[in-house]
């Protein structure tokens, strides 16, 4: 990870005491989750007393964290609360993402709010890092943003990213990179740069919404080109011993033929990658007498169609990622399952709703089963999300535990 570090970054730390600090942070937070504020709204929320209310504000206020934005509506006679809000534009960080050759870039007020100049392109026979660095002060000068207001950088990448090195690790889709990733990324982007799964990333993104904010642990499946998982416990994805964790596309199936793993055959011969991935889902379709096409395309005419063949390739796609979900469950018991990709999306809830059906037929487990809330790039939202949390730590002094 670069050792780089700008203005916009370092920004105006807190130099109060920890205590204060705790109650600064906590304040922060919620506003950044909730938006705009009153302080009776926040002393409630946090249980902390007038004085020290008007005392954090006016810190925060001070220090130029938050600002005036509004009043609250009134629905008896009387003064309206103060609203107050983070100050935007004052620092930024950017995110990329790498899926189905194709990179994705945008910038994110560590504010908060919408992504800022969103760009996509295809992947050219140029070296990677050179376009991602590239999309990356494109969409800056897009936007317009000072290069000293630029905090953080975090890419998404289709593979597993070592945890000791920071760097790409094994990759389907990028078989010449391992290791030759970050280095150059670090030395053309002037801020520090992160990589991680794009699969944890959606998760992480997916993880903002409600009720997800609130479970300790849910399980992301990626069901797209490829496919992959991702196992989140208190907000954190977990990446496993060398960074492999959730890669289920190599889960060997029973009676599937334990074949040597060669890059060219893309996997194992009847793995889960096979079963569920979009190759396996397309000859489903064909072997059910459907006219081709991609899956996500059949699964949106099958879930508005009565058609026999249609219903039943509908209800055999569940019955397959039902099977990853068992297969998952058995290990970590997440409790919830959150599909995701382009797959998942195109069947929608109708699709969860039959996957939990045979779960329920194929596990003594207990599970539900939900459709992603973030329809496109869901990794590119988690890679802003994250540089947020990580531009926000360094900014507003780091997350204090209480105890």
């Amino acid at each position: 990870m670069s050792s780089q570090s700008t203005s916009a970054e370092s920004g105006s730390r807190s130099t109060a005491t920890p205590p204060r600090q705790i109650k600064e942070r906590k304040v922060l937070d919620l506003i950044a989750a909730h938006g705009a504020m009153s302080r009776p709204q926040v002393r409630d929320a946090l249980g902390i007393a007038q004085p020290t209310a008007i005392d954090v504000f006016k810190r925060l206020e001070d220090a130029g964290h938050i600002q005036v934005v509004g009043e609250t509506r009134q629905t008896r006679p009387g003064p309206r609360a103060i609203l107050y809000g983070l100050v935007a534009g004052r620092s930024f960080v950017a995110g990329a993402n790498v899926r189905d050759r194709r990179i994705t870039a945008a910038l994110g007020d560590i504010a908060g709010g919408p992504a800022v100049e969103t760009i996509s392109r295809r992947v050219d026979r140029r070296p990677l890092a050179d376009q991602i660095a590239d999309a990356i002060e494109v969409s800056r000068l897009q936007a317009g943003v000072p290069l000293d207001r630029m905090a953080r950088t975090v890419i998404g990448v289709p593979g597993i990213v070592n945890p000791s090195s920071g760097d790409l690790g094994f990759s389907w889709d990028l078989p010449r990179l391992e290791g030759k990733l970050l280095a150059p990324l670090t030395a053309q982007v002037p801020t520090p740069v992160e990589m991680l799964n794009g699969v944890q990333l959606a998760a992480l993104a997916e993880g903002q919404f409600e009720p997800l904010r609130n479970r300790r642990t849910f399980a992301l499946l990626w069901i797209g080109a490829g496919v992959g998982a991702c196992l989140m416990i208190d907000g954190s994805p977990i990446p496993g011993a060398s960074g492999a964790a959730g890669q289920i596309g190599y889960t060997p199936l029973p009676g599937a033929p334990m074949l040597p793993v060669s890059p060219r055959a893309g996997g194992f011969d009847g793995d889960l990658q096979g079963l569920i991935g979009a190759a396996g889902l397309r000859t489903l379709a064909t072997d059910l007498g459907l006219p081709a096409g991609a899956p996500g395309t059949l699964l949106r005419k099958a879930v508005q169609s009565i058609n026999e063949q249609s219903q039943a390739y509908l209800t055999e796609v569940a019955r397959r990622i039902a099977v990853a979900c068992a297969s998952i469950a058995s290990v970590v018991d997440p409790g919830l399952f959150v599909l995701q990709g382009a797959t998942a999306i195109a069947g929608g809830a109708e699709l969860a709703q039959r996957v939990e059906k045979e779960f329920t037929k194929m596990s003594p487990l207990q599970a539900s089963v939900c459709i992603g809330r973030i329809s496109e790039d869901p990794e590119l939202h988690g890679a802003l999300e994250l540089g947020r949390s990580k531009a926000r730590d360094n900014r507003w002094g780091g997350r204090v535990r209480a105890d």
